[in-house]
């Protein structure tokens, strides 16, 4: 079995950041929409219509402001989060369990990288600027191409996915030619990407594109040399995307030779 475990604080009193945990209205402003309420079995939903998800949920345990647990079940995935909040000062610092992953594959992965996105929208709903305990990446970089996303459920999704690169890649510099953002080492292209009304794009180099079509064939994406087409009504798989990631990172320190200068 697998778990994610965050930390993040807060500047906000903990019954400020308890309510945002817990009302409905709060709630649907940086998680979904949902029909969500504090009681110890209650059963309830979040949904977003855009994208046809269901997340089915019953309170386990409600202990103001400090406990609060429910089930997290959508499709095969069966779930506990868990939110542990504690006050010192006038910081609040809060933890997140999320237990109940098979494995650490494409699941957990997207947990683990979409409850860091939605946390800074919390911080937003908030009124802060911060970002989780251990480090935090800007992207301002990316402001212009993501506010050009018409459809509010294709930017966040597109924001939640820079936000994992950025964490999972900390050194990778952040940067936009002819509209199309894309990651960068020593100003060294890794990858870069578009979007459309149909898909997300994923543009890394051709070779890296060869060195996991196998990988892309099985995720079902369809591929061209030059990019690979994620449909929005598809999961992101973020075990391809590291693959991809590493290889070119991998392949430009390798075969260029003023890579890191």
């Amino acid at each position: 079995m697998a778990e994610i475990s965050l930390n993040f604080q807060f500047k906000s009193p903990i019954n400020k950041v308890w309510k945002a945990l817990t009302q409905s209205t709060t709630l649907a402003q940086w998680v979904m929409e949902n029909n969500f309420k504090p009681i110890v079995g209650y059963k309830c939903q979040f949904w977003n219509k855009e994208i046809d998800l269901v997340v089915d949920c019953e309170v386990l345990a409600v202990d103001e402001p400090h406990t609060l647990s429910y089930t997290w079940i959508g499709g095969s995935i069966d779930t506990v989060v868990t939110w542990t909040l504690t006050e010192d000062g006038d910081t609040t610092y809060v933890h997140l369990d999320h237990t109940g992953f098979d494995e650490k594959g494409q699941a957990y992965n997207g947990a683990k990288y979409g409850w860091s996105y939605k946390v800074e929208e919390l911080q937003k709903v908030l009124g802060e600027k911060s970002t989780p305990d251990e480090g935090g990446h800007s992207l301002t970089d990316f402001t212009e191409f993501l506010q050009g996303i018409d459809h509010g459920a294709h930017r966040e999704r597109t924001e939640q996915l820079f936000s994992w690169i950025t964490e999972k890649y900390p050194k990778l510099e952040t940067v936009t030619k002819w509209n199309q953002p894309m990651f960068t080492d020593h100003s060294t292209f890794i990858i870069g990407f578009s979007v459309s009304k149909k898909h997300l794009a994923v543009a890394p180099e051709q070779v890296a594109i060869q060195h996991v079509e196998e990988d892309i064939r099985k995720a079902g994406y369809e591929y061209t040399k030059e990019l690979i087409r994620i449909p929005w009504n598809r999961e992101v798989d973020y075990d391809l995307l590291d693959k991809i990631i590493d290889f070119n990172i991998w392949d430009k320190a390798n075969c260029t030779t003023f890579w890191r200068k």
